[in-house]
């Protein structure tokens, strides 16, 4: 079963993806970030 959620706030953007399955499951977040000076990108994952 996967699950997501995106959404921004202005120039952020934020989404939160969560998968499970009889294995174990895994949640992952990204971060994106832009301006006129540059982008920024941040991953972070988590096995529960």
């Amino acid at each position: 079963m996967t699950r997501g959620i995106r959404f921004s706030v202005g120039s952020l953007q934020f989404a939160v993806f969560s998968w499970q399955s009889s294995v174990g499951s895994l949640q992952l977040a990204v971060f994106s970030w832009q301006s006129s000076v540059g982008s920024l990108q941040l991953a972070v994952f988590r096995r529960l």
